[in-house]
This record gives structure tokens, C-alpha cells and sequence, in this order.
């Protein structure tokens, strides 16, 4: 499964491939989306086009039902990580 989008109105194609191991490939380059739980984080926002999905089902389906204790905290900082502009800039 492939999801895409133009990035920031500039025209670049960012996609992200769900099958498989979780990819970002964007102008040519890989992005680095983080460790697994990031890239769990992404796939299962992904899943859920044009809604913002409860924290709740976030964390059962990025931690397979057994989140940490840290779990709200960890998605607030995934999710504040894969929106900073500079993440796709360092590729």
C-alpha cells in the first residue's frame, strides 16, 4: 500500500509503503521516519485518510494492545517529529 501526497504545496511526491517494511521515499532519498514504534505510529495515522484517529486507537494498534506507560507521550512526540518541516529537508 502506497499513500503519497504533495509536500508542502512544492510539488514533491512523498510516499509512504506500508507493505513490507514502512518507507518514505521522497525525492530520490529515504526519509528516516524513526524506530519501529515512529513508523507503527505513521502507518496506523495512515491508515485513517482525512481523520484524526483517538489517541487510544493509535496506541493499541502501534503497541499490539500492551502500550507502555509512556505510550500518550511517546505518539505526541512521534506525531510532533514527523510534522517538523526539517524532517523532510535532512534526507
Amino acid at each position: 500500500m502506497v499513500a503519497s501526497s504533495d509536500v508542502g504545496g512544492g510539488g514533491g511526491d512523498f510516499e509512504v509503503r506500508l507493505l513490507g517494511p514502512v518507507r518514505a521515499p521522497y525525492r530520490g532519498r529515504v526519509i528516516d521516519l524513526g524506530g519501529v514504534q515512529a513508523r507503527s505510529v505513521l502507518a496506523v495515522l495512515l491508515l485513517h485518510p482525512g481523520q484524526v484517529p483517538p489517541r487510544s486507537v493509535i496506541m493499541d494498534h502501534a503497541w499490539r494492545g500492551q502500550p507502555p506507560a509512556t505510550a500518550r507521550e511517546l505518539v505526541a512526540h512521534y506525531d510532533s517529529r514527523l510534522r517538523q518541516p526539517r524532517a523532510l529537508g535532512s534526507v
